[in-house]
């Protein structure tokens, strides 16, 4: 820990055999931030490591700096972290525990890339970040006491409101990460209830490590957790939470049906004969296909058109027939899956 406003803390004083000494700052900012600090610091790498053991950031000497010149923030360049003076109504960020855990997350993930595989997003690191800070507190409230008061910074799991992908991008990343943060946090909630306490914890945070070493962005995470799920090698035929995953992103926009129920295959058409294949089996409950229709209308007509259901020609193959329009008619035409669910999967998803 470095002190950037004067020398570094020090104590003085005497302890019997098995007996003990406490050091409290509580009173002094410029002490208790290097002193908290450093705590924080230990807490946080011994956690990761229990989830990544293997990496070998872990092993190197943090340089965390405190006390710096600057208010109402903290960052992390990716390998130290570094935490700003009280001031303008915020905390010393060095004071704060979940400050902390969340700026070296941002290291854990810079550090924790596969290259040519992954890559930092920094959107996906502050809601990667977010995360690691509220598992370790407990708290889905993040960075209580920043503003003197114990008002959260962000929350992670609001009441009745979920971040939900595109819709609440925003160009404060740490905004748009809550996205990726609540999506795991549900998860996390369902694992728990699954497993249990301790081994669906294991579980979540292991899923979570493997977004940040291998997906890009925000909207590759879903796909990256499926992946790490699985347990023989083949999506396709599901994984071990599939549906839990799913459910959990799916609520945060992250995830649809797709994947998870039969496969609308492309359509092809022979005048005004339209055909598609849809094959695969239903994964998860209400992602069986209902039914299927071929909806149509003509260009600019102002309501010439209909919805016609799809036949089953024999095995996966499905059809129906767009009505005869004259030559030099533009007719618009698209498949729409109606799942048990409610969902409706259309072809093309545009």
């Amino acid at each position: 820990v470095v002190n950037n406003s004067g020398n570094g803390a020090t104590i003085t004083g005497s302890v019997e055999d098995g007996g003990t000494l406490v050091w409290n700052a509580a009173s002094t900012e410029q002490v208790d931030s290097q002193l908290t600090t450093y705590i924080s610091s230990l807490v946080v790498k011994d956690y990761v490591r229990l989830v990544a053991p293997n990496l070998s950031y872990l092993n190197t000497e943090l340089e965390a700096n405190v006390n710096l010149d600057d208010v109402c923030n903290a960052f992390s360049d990716g390998e130290t972290i570094n935490f700003f003076n009280s001031g303008q109504g915020c905390e010393n960020t060095g004071r704060l525990p979940d400050v902390i855990y969340h700026e070296y997350g941002h290291a854990v993930h810079a550090n924790s890339i596969i290259r040519g595989v992954g890559g930092f997003d920094t959107a996906l690191s502050e809601g990667a970040s977010d995360y690691l800070a509220a598992v370790i507190t407990g708290d889905q409230g993040m960075g209580r006491g920043f503003f003197f008061n114990n008002q959260a910074l962000r929350q992670v799991d609001p009441t009745n409101d979920e971040a939900v992908w595109p819709a609440d991008i925003d160009q404060d990343p740490h905004v748009t990460g809550l996205i990726f943060a609540g999506a795991m946090w549900d998860l996390r909630k369902t694992l728990i209830s699954k497993y249990g306490d301790a081994d669906g914890k294991i579980l979540a945070d292991r899923l979570w490590y493997a977004v940040l070493q291998r997906a890009a962005d925000i909207p590759s995470s879903y796909a990256e957790v499926v992946a790490a799920d699985d347990d023989d090698g083949d999506v396709t035929n599901g994984t071990p939470n599939l549906c839990d995953i799913t459910a959990a992103f799916q609520a945060h926009g992250l995830a649809s049906g797709e994947g998870v129920g039969p496969q609308i295959g492309a359509a092809n058409r022979t005048d005004f004969d339209v055909s598609v294949t849809i094959t695969g089996d239903a994964l998860c409950p209400g992602s069986e296909l209902n039914g299927a229709e071929l909806v149509w209308e003509v260009r600019g007509s102002g309501g010439i058109g209909g919805r016609i259901p799809l036949s089953n020609n024999g095995g996966t193959l499905f059809s129906a027939s767009i009505p005869q329009q004259p030559a030099g008619t533009v007719v618009r035409y698209r498949i729409e899956g109606q799942l048990a669910s409610g969902e409706v999967k259309a072809l093309p998803d545009n």
